[in-house]
């Protein structure tokens, strides 16, 4: 009797629920949404995504959000992966009065939330976000995003653990963090160097273990005939946009670089990638 007595209430909680789309709403339920994929494209296809981001959220206050909608589709069929655009067409048809649209959008991530950091953050914003108001107070809504957890994704221990690898040369360390088939950046600069071309800011696509681990030999200091400059890395960073950067003193010193910052790409929640990696030069003859 008590079973059946909860299961009524449990009916009746989800049929007082609200539906997922507004009867009033104007913009039309498209036929498809734009599939998701955690394997990032080429390099090319994901900044043609970010470009495609950055132009449909300069219209988002246009009263007509066809053309913001059409291309943010684009933005997602050059790169599945990307959070910002899947996040921002969900957004569009949640405020619009097309929560299922939004639903439709988002359920791939829910049931990626335990292998793919990505889908776990995108879903946190979800969460926080004002324009998801109504989808989370709906029953499909609340199951997509009630399994979802507050703790945010751990980047200044990413970074922490990075910036010991590279001081150590500790190869093992540094393989946990690099994407054998995804490159990263390394940034350089050196704005007190004699040499006038190294106070001009680097930017070089590096890609797989071998590669990352040259960057990592420069700063061994182990072993002497690695000849290595030393690697500071000043206190605590600050993580924003998943990138933790550090205070860079001023001036760094001569014959040795600092680290100034660590990005990554949460591909999984306890697992970082790199993204990027950042360092000044003090005065020195060359940068290595």
């Amino acid at each position: 009797m008590k079973a059946k007595m909860i299961l009524v209430l449990s009916l009746a909680l989800v049929a007082c629920r609200p539906a997922l789309d507004d009867p009033n709403a104007t913009l039309a339920i498209p036929t498809s949404v734009p599939t998701y994929s955690a394997q990032r494209p080429s390099p090319g296809q994901r900044q043609l995504a970010v470009d495609l981001s950055a132009q449909a959220t300069s219209l988002e206050a246009a009263p007509d959000p066809g053309k913001a909608i059409g291309l943010l589709t684009q933005a997602l069929t050059q790169d599945p992966s990307n959070p910002q655009a899947r996040l921002a067409l969900a957004r569009l048809f949640a405020k619009a009065g097309r929560s299922s649209v939004a639903l439709k959008l988002l359920q791939p991530c829910g049931e990626l939330l335990k292998s793919s950091g990505v889908c776990l953050e995108l879903l946190q914003n979800v969460k926080r976000d004002t324009a998801f108001a109504h989808l989370r107070d709906t029953a499909q809504g609340q199951a997509l995003l009630d399994p979802v957890p507050a703790a945010p994704l751990p980047y200044a221990r990413w970074s922490a653990l990075l910036a010991k690898a590279l001081q150590n040369t500790d190869m093992v360390q540094l393989n946990s963090f690099v994407d054998p088939k995804v490159s990263f950046d390394l940034v350089r600069v050196c704005p007190n160097c004699a040499n006038l071309a190294a106070r001009n800011e680097t930017r070089r696509p590096l890609i797989g273990l071998a590669l990352a681990a040259k960057v990592a030999v420069r700063f061994d200091t182990q072993h002497s005939d690695a000849h290595g400059t030393p690697l500071l890395v000043p206190g605590e960073p600050t993580c924003l946009d998943h990138c933790c950067t550090y205070a860079v003193p001023d001036p760094v010193p001569e014959g040795k670089a600092t680290l100034r910052r660590l990005c990554f790409w949460p591909q999984e929640p306890g697992q970082g990638r790199v993204t990027e990696m950042a360092f000044v030069y003090g005065p020195t003859e060359t940068i290595r």
